[in-house]
This record gives structure tokens, sequence and C-alpha cells, in this order.
């Protein structure tokens, strides 16, 4: 995007991020860096944020949200100063890809209006009859219903591994109980009835499996690396760093 889309303070205060995403690199404040890079592209979307952003991303543990930051580069860099960074913008896409976790989710019991959810966020209907992309480590697969978590279950995923979640979901008693059933006349004694009550529901078991498989969380640190913010001619991104890259 052409800089003049941009006031002179968008602009400086985007730099000045940039800035402060490649001092936290070099410190290894990763968090940091990753927070800086995220607004300062939030800013101004220069290819060159974009691809820092994707190495804060990687050092942070978040290879899913890599990889579509580098895939986002490679389109958006297809010519221009950035460009030259293509071949180790791929490199680092394809070594983050493998370590990617992949996970295929088996809910079975589900009524209509479930809500099957990955570590908080709502999964498509189509995401259970498909794997989907996951960062190694932890993760929480739980079901809500009538705004109610009725399943969970928790798992670790490791470094490229393939794997299925299998989660049993209870049936809800409570929406097949009968009610209870009272007769009474104003002018007489109110009647015997007999309530009808359905069985309780077993409490001695758990109907919330847990899923815990052992797995290795490593941060694939190796592929992360960060560039200065080029640009060319006018102002306001020329020269305004010298060539910089992290071991």
């Amino acid at each position: 995007m052409a800089a003049q889309q941009y006031s002179a303070a968008v602009i400086s205060e985007a730099r000045d991020l940039f800035r402060a995403g490649l001092t936290a690199m070099r410190e290894e404040r990763y968090q940091d860096a990753l927070r800086a890079f995220s607004q300062a592209y939030a800013l101004v979307p220069q290819p060159q944020t974009l691809l820092n952003l994707a190495g804060a991303q990687v050092r942070t543990g978040r290879l899913v949200s890599a990889t579509e930051s580098y895939r986002r580069f490679l389109r958006d860099a297809a010519q221009g100063p950035a460009a030259v960074y293509r071949d180790d913008a791929q490199r680092a896409l394809d070594e983050a890809e493998r370590k990617v976790a992949r996970v295929r989710v088996e809910a079975r019991g589900l009524s209509e209006t479930d809500r099957v959810t990955l570590d908080g966020v709502s999964l498509a209907p189509a995401a259970l009859s498909s794997e989907v992309r996951v960062d190694p480590g932890e993760h929480v697969l739980a079901v809500a219903r009538d705004d109610a978590e009725v399943a969970r279950a928790t798992f670790v995923a490791g470094e490229g591994e393939a794997r299925t979640v299998r989660l049993a979901v209870p049936v809800d008693v409570l929406r097949v109980r009968p009610s209870s059933v009272v007769t009474e006349h104003a002018t007489s004694r109110p009647s015997r009835v007999q309530r009808r009550r359905s069985d309780p529901a077993d409490e001695s078991a758990s109907p919330w499996p847990w899923i815990a498989v052992g797995g290795a969380l490593l941060v694939a640190g190796a592929i992360a690396f960060a560039i200065v913010w080029v640009s060319t001619e006018p102002e306001p991104y020329a020269s305004n760093l010298p060539p910089t890259e992290l071991p």
C-alpha cells in the first residue's frame, strides 16, 4: 500500500513499534516483539512487518498463525523490496508446517444445538469431519448445551502429530424427565395422586471423559528471524534502520 495513504503520525507510530519489535527480538522478549509487530502491522500493513510478525509468532509457539502470516507475506511480496525475502519466508513456512499438529475431533451424542469449542473457539460443523490444525501443546475440547458445559477433554498435541480425540456427550436427562402431575378441586379435599418420577441419573460415574496423552511442546525458534523495514522512495520508510538479522 502506498505510504501516502497514511498520515505522518500513523507512519511514525508504526515505525516506532517496528523498531521496538526488533529490539525485543534481539533481547529475546518474544511476547513483547509479537505485540509490537502486531500493532505496527495493524497501523500500516507492510510486508516486512508481516514477516517479522511471523517470526515472533513462531518464537511464541503460535505456529498455525505463523504459517498463515508467511503465506500472506508470499502473496503480498510477489514484487518490490520485500521480494528478496521470499526464499527465506518459504523455508520458514515449510519448517513451521512440519511442526503444526493435526487433530480430528469425534464427538458422539451431539444434539443440533450443541456447541463444540476448541480452546474456547467454536468449531464449525464441517470441522468435525475433517482435521483441525493446532499448535503443539495442551488443548481443551468442550461441548456446551444450553449455555452449560456438558463434556470436556484435554489433550496434548506433539509437534507434527496427527491424532484423533474422541469425546462422548452424556444424555441430557433434564429434557426427558416427565413432570409431576397434581390435580386439585376447590370444593373437595385434594386427591391422592401418585407422582411419577424418572429414574435418577447415575451420579457415581463422571460424564466427562478426560484425555491426556503425552507430547512435547517445542517452540520452533530456529526459524524466527527479523529484517529491517525497507521501502522505496519517497519517505517515510527508506533508510530508517541498518540491515539487521537475528541469529
